[in-house]
């Protein structure tokens, strides 16, 4: 029992370890965008800021907000071991140099965003807005920029896509919404589309 207790215990502070690792990584991003969390991005007329990489910092609050929940619930299993490693004696090292140092903290894969919306364009009627992350694509779910080379060929004119995406409103809640995108040339711009998807994230 108590080897049993001091592995949880172990497990649960590797964990842990990795989310602090990854949040550094996430707010040092925040950083070099000259951005804080509660940062606005958008401008007096409800627009995104064109002097900020709005993709790639919503994605980077996205993230945060993620591990700081996953980090709460941890503590919370952590705490709630203690008792049963105070019965059996078990003293838990919760320092970081006591921690494994055979798991490599691997990094998630890149997400994809909208970059930016063409006025009038398919991605527009279908509500796409710069800086949403896309969470799904038909049946690529979840979504990542592995699958970005693949995405073209599952672009037919006149034929729904059937998207998920995740949009950080500006009070900071995060919001996922369902859209249907109709790929069309009947527009004055080029492609089926109308937006630009790119990469972003960790």
């Amino acid at each position: 029992m108590p080897d049993s207790v001091r592995r949880d215990a172990l497990r649960l502070l590797d964990k842990r370890r990795d989310i602090e690792n990854e949040l550094r990584h996430q707010r040092d991003i925040l950083e070099a965008n000259h951005v804080t969390m509660s940062t606005n991005v958008l401008d007096a007329e409800g627009f995104p800021r064109s002097d900020l990489d709005i993709p790639t910092i919503r994605a980077a609050k996205s993230r945060i907000r993620y591990l700081l929940h996953d980090r709460e619930l941890i503590n919370a299993n952590l705490e709630a071991l203690l008792p049963s490693a105070l019965c059996h004696g078990v003293s838990l090292d919760t320092s970081l140099s006591s921690l494994s140092k055979t798991d490599q903290h691997i990094p998630p894969p890149h997400q994809l965003a909208i970059r930016s919306v063409q006025r009038s364009s398919p991605a527009a009627a279908a509500g796409l807005q710069a800086g949403d992350l896309l969470l799904s694509w038909d049946d690529l779910r979840p979504l990542s920029a592995i699958h970005l080379s693949q995405l073209p060929s599952r672009v037919k004119e006149g034929v729904p896509i059937i998207l998920e995406v995740n949009r950080t409103l500006t009070n900071g809640v995060d919001m996922s919404l369902t859209l249907t995108l109709l790929p069309s040339s009947q527009w004055d711009g080029r492609g089926l589309l109308g937006c630009h998807i790119v990469p972003v994230g960790t």
